[in-house]
């Protein structure tokens, strides 16, 4: 599905190569696009580093056909823009890194703060970048203004 998002092939080739419809694939790329202006605004979009240190991951859905996609999204606290963004099937720690890694590259200062939902994968990522880092995890469970705050530190030293 990368394919689609960065341009690379055309719609029909794309949708030959997963196997669905080319109307099916014109259709989630719409979904794509409107669940983009739902979320922050395409205007939002980044085009030169911002000051950020600090990011709230997210996702959202869509079900196509059955399957589950999920629209993975970085955004900025002081610039409330998109800093990274990915469409996938999982919501793997790879999946958050990758995320993490193009936020990471459009701001002028390394990332320090993360704020996330209690997802595992987005826990993972803070846990294994082995580099000092917080975040702030909001469940999506009654208490709703609780929050726990992790921070970890590292020495360099591997055991």
């Amino acid at each position: 599905m990368s394919n689609l998002f960065h341009a690379h092939g055309k719609l029909v080739d794309i949708a030959r190569n997963h196997q669905i419809s080319p109307s099916l694939l014109s259709y989630l790329y719409t979904k794509f696009q409107q669940a983009i202006i739902k979320q922050v605004g395409l205007q939002n979009l980044v085009n030169k580093k911002q000051k950020d240190h600090a990011i709230a991951i997210d996702e959202t859905f869509l079900k196509i056909n059955g399957k589950t996609y999920y629209i993975i999204m970085a955004t900025g606290y002081a610039s409330h823009k998109i800093l990274g963004l990915k469409v996938s099937q999982t919501r793997k720690m790879e999946d958050m890194l990758e995320v993490f890694n193009e936020a990471e590259k459009n701001t002028s200062k390394p990332i320090t703060i993360i704020t996330a939902d209690a997802w595992n994968g987005t826990q993972a990522l803070a846990k294994y970048l082995d580099r000092p880092i917080t975040i702030s995890i909001h469940k999506h469970k009654k208490p709703y203004e609780k929050i726990v705050v992790k921070r970890y530190e590292y020495d360099g030293a591997f055991i």
